[in-house]
């Protein structure tokens, strides 16, 4: 009785020539359906057949098994040039160990969680996950076109309270330039790199420095506090409500988490 189960690849220029199962890995023995029509690097149209080699290339997994691709690469002569080449993988990049899909798969995976749940998961080496995920990111942030909407905030480097400003674009999360201290000088050299950038929208915390230098350069934008900060005044000026009613109020002197809340959270006895 047959057992065995065989599914599209999804590959089109691979065919299979063998399938098995080791080590609780798929392994599929494959090679490109269609042969070169010139060489890739004088243009003529005459090779010949040179040698074979195997590639061995992760694609994405299949039954919940991890399925590598043994693909047997051929590699040519040029008739002309006299060099010798591989034939073209269109579904796997250059010089990578995954095809084009799974590395784009990982990728998309990571957005939503850590990139060592995303390497135990795939049963893969957590810099193997993670050298994919920034290779991938940065060639997408390359290709992304710059936003009007721009954020300006400071990081500390080093121990003693040194700071530097950061510029970057809040749609994209891309870092757009970095400088020394915070002062209103170094966020004006810094702002001053946006000019040929259509921004409408600063978002920043409450350092007067940063408003100062936003407003003289860019005084017809409209500026947005972040959210962290607007509520950490909220909650201050609710905690100084409380202390001046304290006096006043039966249970209002130990009701200072109760009112942080929201009433939905709020037991019965706290509303």
């Amino acid at each position: 009785m047959k057992t065995e189960i065989r599914l599209p690849l999804g590959l089109p220029e691979f065919e299979i020539l063998k399938q098995s199962i080791r080590n609780q890995k798929i392994i599929l023995d494959v090679r490109t359906t269609a042969l070169p029509v010139h060489c890739p690097l004088c243009g003529f149209s005459h090779v010949k057949s040179h040698d074979q080699r195997l590639r061995r290339v992760r694609d994405l997994d299949a039954l919940d098994k991890p399925l590598y691709l043994m693909i047997h690469v051929r590699r040519y002569r040029c008739l002309n040039c006299g060099e010798v080449f591989s034939e073209s993988l269109p579904s796997v990049p250059h010089h990578k160990h995954q095809t084009h899909r799974l590395r784009e798969a990982i990728y998309l995976r990571c957005q939503d969680t850590t990139i060592s749940s995303i390497s135990r998961q795939m049963r893969m080496s957590y810099k193997t996950v993670e050298r994919i995920y920034y290779d991938i990111a940065g060639k997408k942030l390359s290709d992304t076109p710059p936003s009007s909407v721009v954020g300006i905030d400071e990081i500390a480097v080093r121990k003693g309270h040194r700071y530097e400003t950061v510029i970057t674009d809040i749609l994209t999360g891309k870092v757009h330039r970095m400088g020394a201290n915070r002062d209103t000088e170094a966020a004006r050299s810094l702002l001053e790199t946006l000019d040929a950038r259509p921004v409408k929208t600063f978002v920043m915390d409450m350092w007067q420095p940063f408003y100062h230098a936003v407003t003289q350069l860019f005084p017809d934008v409209s500026i947005v506090i972040d959210k962290y900060h607007v509520v950490q005044k909220i909650n201050h000026a609710l905690d100084s409500v409380r202390k001046t009613c304290q006096p006043s109020l039966k249970g209002v002197k130990k009701g200072r988490f109760s009112l942080l809340k929201r009433r939905f959270r709020l037991s019965e006895k706290n509303k």
